[in-house]
């Protein structure tokens, strides 16, 4: 069991130190992407939506309880959380297999941890993204 548990650690740690400069990097001037940059955004993303999805659970917990009350925060955040948790994990496997294919991200926010307070929402999938000409 405490295998498990220092395995969990160590990727949520990986995981984490990846993505760490894709969430705190300043937007682009220009608002198109070159096709690297948007190939290894999506391998970023994927990797950070497939193994830290979990954080959907308090973060669906606290959305719901500043929407209604502290009882359904609870019950119906929990639920609402391991629907995005699974929805979250999913995205995140297309993200990495799909990653050589220039898409447009299919949730958003594309990180969990970016708008804690913003319900998570899925786009259409594989709407095709041009890269920024040379």
């Amino acid at each position: 069991m405490q295998a498990r548990v220092s395995q969990f650690k160590a990727a949520v740690l990986l995981a984490t130190i990846c993505t760490l400069s894709v969430a705190h990097a300043e937007p682009p001037a220009v608002d198109a992407e070159s096709y690297g940059e948007i190939v290894s955004r999506k391998l970023l993303t994927g990797l950070s939506n497939a193994t830290l999805a979990a954080i959907e659970i308090p973060k669906s917990m606290i959305v719901v309880n500043n929407q209604s009350n502290v009882v359904w925060g609870i019950f119906g955040g929990g639920i609402k959380g391991i629907i995005n948790t699974a929805g979250r994990s999913v995205v995140g496997v297309i993200d990495l297999v799909t990653a050589p294919l220039p898409t447009y991200p299919i949730v958003s926010p594309e990180f969990v941890w970016e708008d804690f307070y913003a319900d998570t929402v899925y786009g259409p999938a594989f709407i095709w993204q041009e890269p920024a000409p040379r």
